[in-house]
């Protein structure tokens, strides 16, 4: 269903996937078993690698490495935009 959706909205300048090992998802989301938790990682990892403006970030460190890396990613992203404009 995702992919159909994702086929008509219209498509962001730039998508990030948070992604962490299924061990430390199964930390902080217990409701579902590890295999279905691993499974949807897999899923997720393989949508991402099919859009050419994804990028996955290690969500497995630090709040403060996780919001660096995605300020770094959207700043090179807005800089990249910025000079192909001018």
């Amino acid at each position: 269903m995702l992919r159909v959706v994702w086929r008509l909205a219209p498509k962001p300048d730039l998508v990030i996937l948070l992604d962490a090992a299924p061990e430390v998802l199964q930390r902080q989301k217990q409701e579902v078993p590890h295999e279905v938790t691993a499974r949807q990682r897999e899923a997720y990892l393989e949508l991402i690698r099919a859009v050419p403006n994804g990028r996955i970030v290690d969500a497995g460190g630090s709040m403060a490495q996780v919001v660096e890396s995605v300020t770094d990613l959207i700043l090179k992203h807005l800089c990249a935009r910025l000079v192909s404009r001018l």
